[in-house]
C-alpha cells in the first residue's frame, strides 16, 4: 500500500495541555525537512503528535486529527512542510521535542521503498510507538512573536539496515527558520566525469554525487562517522535541464566548509570509508539569504 504524501495545508489538531498555560504566549509553527539518501526512493514516516516539554517542567501536547504520512524524500533542500502551524504556546524556554509516530512491528505505516528494487519494507523506529522521536534541544518562544522552527531529518545518519531490517533513529537537528539561508549551486559535468571516472553519461548514471557541508571554515572533509567531525548535512548532485545541481537548506548562519564526492553512494554511517573530494571550499551563510557557489 502506497501513502500518499500530504502537502501543508489546514493543521488540525487536539491541544492536551500539562502544566500552568497563564501567562503571555506566542505563535509557534514547527516543520519538518530532510537530507537525501542513497538507497530510498520513499522514506514515509506516520507522524500523530508534538510535544514540547517547558524548562518550569510542562509538557504541552498537540495531537493531530488525523495522522499524517509524510514521505521525507520529498523535502530536500530548502523543502519543507508543517507539523504546527501558528498554534499557541506559553512564552519562554523549552528543553525539548517529541514527535509521535506510528511504527508498530508487522504493520506497514511507516516504511521505506528501496530504490534498488522497488521493494517497500516496514521501517522500524525503536520504542517509536512509546517516546516517539525525541529531540533534545533548547528553544524560545518569545511573547508575542512568531515563532518558527524546522526539524531537519539526516536519513544518511539516522536510517540503518541490518539483516534486511531498516530501523529510523533520532539523527535530528533543530532550526529556527529566521536565522538559517542555503548554499546552491551546481556542478561542472567535466568535474564528474573526472572525479566519477569513465564516460559519464547522465541519461543511464543512477548516482551524480553529493556535495558534503561541514560546519566552519577549513575543515579537513571525512566521510560519515558519527563521530562529530563528519558532515552537518549533504546535498544530492542532481541532473536537470542539462546541468547539474544541489541545494544545502535550512543552515544557520556562519561559516561551512563544502565539498564534493561521487562516493556518497558507499559511504556508510557506521563505518568509516576513504573517499574522494574535489573542490573544497569555505562559504558564508546569511541569514535567510542563498549563497551560491559552483564546483
Amino acid at each position: 500500500m502506497k501513502y500518499p504524501f500530504l502537502a501543508a495545508a489546514a493543521l488540525p489538531f487536539f491541544l492536551i495541555g500539562c502544566g500552568d498555560t497563564s501567562g503571555d504566549k506566542g505563535s509557534f509553527t514547527l516543520g519538518v525537512t530532510d537530507a537525501p539518501v542513497d538507497t530510498a526512493a520513499e522514506v514515509v514516516v506516520r507522524f500523530t503528535s508534538v510535544e514540547v516539554h517547558s524548562s518550569s517542567g510542562s509538557t504541552t501536547k498537540f495531537t493531530l486529527d488525523e495522522p499524517r504520512d509524510i514521505d521525507l524524500l520529498q523535502l530536500t533542500g530548502s523543502k519543507s512542510t508543517n507539523l504546527l502551524e501558528n498554534v499557541q504556546l506559553d512564552a519562554g524556554e523549552y528543553q525539548w521535542i517529541r514527535l509521535g509516530v506510528q511504527a508498530e512491528n508487522g504493520v506497514v505505516d511507516t516504511y521505506i521503498r528501496l530504490t534498488e528494487n522497488g521493494a517497500q519494507e516496514e521501517l522500524s523506529i525503536p520504542s517509536g510507538d512509546k517516546s516517539g522521536l525525541k529531540l533534545i534541544n533548547g528553544f524560545t518562544v518569545a511573547a508575542g512573536g512568531n515563532n518558527s522552527f524546522t526539524i531537519d531529518f539526516d536519513l544518511r545518519k539516522g536510517l540503518t539496515e541490518a539483516n534486511g531490517k531498516y530501523k529510523l533513529g533520532p539523527a535530528l537537528r533543530l532550526v529556527d527558520n529566521t536565522q538559517v539561508g542555503s548554499i546552491s549551486g551546481t556542478v561542472n559535468s567535466t568535474s564528474i566525469s573526472a572525479q566519477c571516472g569513465g564516460e559519464y553519461v547522465a541519461d543511464t548514471a543512477t548516482n551524480h554525487g553529493a556535495v558534503y557541508v561541514y560546519s566552519g571554515a577549513d575543515v579537513s572533509p571525512v566521510d560519515l562517522q558519527g563521530t562529530g567531525t563528519d558532515p552537518l548535512t549533504t546535498a544530492f548532485v542532481k541532473f536537470s535541464d542539462a546541468s547539474y545541481s544541489y541545494e544545502a537548506g535550512f543552515l544557520e548562519a556562519g561559516e561551512y566548509t563544502i565539498t564534493y564526492t561521487c562516493g556518497n553512494a558507499g559511504d556508510e554511517p557506521e563505518t568509516a570509508e576513504t573517499l574522494s573530494y574535489f573542490g573544497t571550499t569555505n562559504v558564508t551563510v546569511s541569514a535567510d539569504e542563498k549563497t551560491t557557489h559552483n564546483f
